[in-house]
């Protein structure tokens, strides 16, 4: 089903006044469909054996203030889980926001400069939760669940550039589930029903990979439908 996206509530109203159909939420954007059926969400499954990641068709690199948030759910407690990095096979050292069993957090940007959030349970270990990683001047804030966790300062201004979801070194991959990502504006909301190819509200668009050999794997297995 295509999906027409819609900025505010009032273009909504005004959308469905005139084409009565069902409409999908996903971080304050409204998704109608184009057809009266109810329009069913996806989540993206991504299981670690099977070298399951999302990449993007194009990095994007991150200046000034910015910045990065997902719905996402951990399914396993582990010092592997990598939500976000730069060139899947690419850098520990750079452009990578690494998670530990124990809840903390390691980003590492590009020019090798470090926010190592070591709290304890900074974040949950495992289970679903909307994680935020906020850049404003030199300080870098992270929020789980829209609340305030901690922040670290950068002792210079430096850039991060993204474009992989779940996976680092081609060994650190990640078990859980996306639901949707933010890139400092652009969404993701990762509800294709179906194929490799996914598409960002500004026109970004990224790739389902995996190494399964399995051709239905996508569709069947990575692909899933959930229920918010």
């Amino acid at each position: 089903m295509a999906l027409t996206l819609l900025k505010d509530e009032s273009e909504l109203q005004n959308y469905v006044t005139s084409n009565p159909t069902s409409y999908i939420v996903v971080k304050g954007y409204y998704y109608v469909g184009l057809d009266p059926t109810v329009v069913q969400q996806y989540k993206n499954v991504l299981t670690g054996e099977n070298g399951d990641y999302l990449s993007l068709d194009n990095e994007i690199v991150l200046t000034g203030n910015w910045h990065i948030e997902s719905l996402y759910s951990s399914l396993t407690e582990s010092n592997s889980q990598t939500p976000f990095s730069y060139e899947a096979g690419g850098d520990w050292d750079n452009n990578v926001v690494q998670t530990y069993s124990s809840g903390r957090v390691y980003m590492a940007f590009d020019d090798g400069q470090v926010a190592n959030f070591t709290t304890l349970d900074t974040i949950p270990r495992t289970g679903t939760f909307k994680l935020k990683i906020e850049k404003v001047g030199l300080d870098v804030n992270i929020y789980v669940d829209d609340i305030y966790k901690d922040t670290k300062t950068l002792s210079i201004d430096t850039i991060y550039k993204l474009d992989t979801f779940g996976n680092l070194l081609t060994s650190r991959y990640f078990d859980g589930e996306f639901f949707w990502v933010d890139i400092n504006g652009e969404l993701f909301p990762l509800n294709e029903p179906s194929g490799a190819t996914f598409t960002g509200s500004l026109g970004s668009t990224g790739t389902r990979n995996t190494s399964s050999l399995d051709p239905n794997y996508i569709n069947d297995v990575m692909i899933q439908p959930y229920t918010p």
